[in-house]
């Protein structure tokens, strides 16, 4: 058991650097829109099947951030000398996930109950020496992640711990001797370990998002066609919001410097909104930018768990439906960098100098240069004054009134 759930673990760990790398490799073509989620998944357990175990699990959602997961697994097969992982197994989940479902990380509680029927195995010694014939019962808590390398195909690393109660039968030798010994035990430890293919059946959206390359002609974005009755008119309200998260985290705390007035704004514009006699919401769209400092990749996965978040801190506000909300990330936010650096504190000289430094097409090597320049203190001066204000959310509120 230890050995498989290392191996698996270690798969996991080489399997997300090179999604991570692929990703990294593409982030300047395209980006999948956040709002995706599952619906319903087929899965097979890796490890498993490097046992010889037949298995097959599904998982589907409950709520927002509920989904209940049902593995079956099954091994039928009898090797030579007698070696054999005969059972069956079920180990139902319900699992809370820390952000979306199907996405990043997750907390389970989960049953299992199996018959077995083993002999001859390499490891434990007195499985090597005896025959086990019984059955189990127990539960356990897991933790684990899921990576999403495509539209379709998603990859999960679980690991669980808790308690079984084993009732055994013993035998003499392998294959047919008698039975010398009968027993229980309570047992404490691993008890789940996984690293799972999984394929998405059922989806809310596979909408895809184009980030336009700093410098590069803007992406134009047709405005969605709505049907709308003679008698109604199409309107639309919009704003920006600076809310401040904590350093590399992206949980809304209303009490962290000015927020509570920033996430006012966005509430009161919904309220507003809503108290329009006869209105029809139809569209609420947020968007978040990065600021410039650090990873490329990990500053837009971090503005989408951002974005996010602030989404479920209006819908739990204002009451909302959730399927009224679109939320994206508008990656590292450079031209507002550019913006800014007109009435920053700086020199005109030391401006001009960063201007030219932002007009370098690597990331990379601008990046760098920033850090560099002048021995660090104007860009100490950029982290500290300037990058808060470049993590801004706008929002935009669409809604249907009547025709005055």
């Amino acid at each position: 058991m230890y050995k498989l759930i290392r191996k698996g673990l270690f798969i996991a760990f080489i399997c997300t650097q090179t999604h991570l790398q692929l990703q990294a490799q593409n982030i300047d073509n395209e980006r999948i829109d956040s709002t995706y989620t599952p619906n319903f998944v087929l899965k097979t357990n890796l490890l498993y099947d490097a046992t010889t175990t037949l298995n097959l699990g599904v998982e589907f959602k409950l709520s927002n951030k509920l989904t209940f997961d049902l593995p079956f697994n099954y091994n039928p097969w009898t090797f030579s000398d007698n070696r054999k992982l005969k059972h069956w197994l079920v180990q139902p989940e319900l699992r809370y996930w820390v952000h979306h479902p199907f996405k990043g990380s997750f907390w389970g509680i989960h049953l299992h109950y199996a018959q077995f029927n083993v002999a001859n195995l390499p490891f434990p010694q007195k499985l090597k020496d005896f025959q086990y014939e019984g059955w189990l019962a127990g539960a356990g808590l897991s933790y684990g992640y899921q990576w999403r390398l495509s539209d379709r195909w998603l990859l999960e690393a679980t690991i669980g711990a808790g308690y079984a109660y084993i009732d055994y039968d013993k035998y003499e030798c392998q294959s047919c001797g008698r039975k010398i010994d009968s027993g229980t035990k309570n047992y404490w430890g691993p008890t789940k370990a996984g690293l799972s293919l999984i394929y998405v059946i059922g989806k809310e959206s596979t909408k895809k998002i184009i980030y336009p390359v700093e410098n590069s002609a803007p992406v134009y974005f047709p405005p969605k066609e709505i049907p709308v009755q003679p008698e109604t008119t199409y309107m639309h309200k919009s704003g920006e919001a600076f809310v401040i998260f904590p350093v590399d985290k992206y949980v809304v705390l209303p009490d962290l410097a000015q927020n509570r007035q920033e996430l006012a704004k966005i509430v009161q514009s919904v309220d507003s909104v809503c108290a329009i006699p006869g209105v029809q919401l139809d569209k609420i769209v947020i968007e978040a930018y990065a600021s410039p400092e650090g990873d490329l990749q990990h500053n837009i996965t971090l503005s989408e768990e951002r974005v996010s978040a602030l989404k479920e801190y209006v819908i739990g506000t204002c009451q909302l439906d959730e399927n009224l909300f679109r939320v994206r990330s508008k990656g590292e936010n450079w031209s507002g960098l550019r913006a800014a650096l007109k009435t920053a504190a700086l020199t005109d000289k030391q401006k001009k100098d960063i201007l030219k430094i932002l007009d370098i097409d690597d990331l990379a090597t601008r990046k760098a240069l920033l850090k560099k320049y002048e021995n660090g203190k104007p860009y100490e001066y950029l982290l500290t004054e300037i990058y808060p204000q470049l993590r801004i959310s706008e929002y935009k509120i669409e809604y249907t009134v009547p025709a005055k």
